[in-house]
């Protein structure tokens, strides 16, 4: 959220490593074009209201809710 406000960046692709207790992340994305982008809805804010993180196997699966 605070990419997209303060560099007007839509991000499309994350890469993350969790090897506890370090998280570790690449996100790459590119510039808000309204010609390619339907911005329908804004996002008001990221809670941690109902924020569940799991290991699923060798594989993390986390759930958050975002309001609009």
């Amino acid at each position: 959220l605070y990419i997209f406000h303060t560099q007007r960046l839509v991000l499309t692709e994350f890469h993350v490593d969790v090897h506890p207790p370090v998280l570790t992340a690449t996100v790459r994305g590119e510039p808000i074009d309204v010609s390619r982008h339907l911005l329908d809805a804004e996002v008001k804010a990221v809670t941690w209201h109902g924020l569940t993180i799991e290991q699923c196997g060798d594989h993390w699966l986390a759930e958050v809710i975002l309001d609009i």
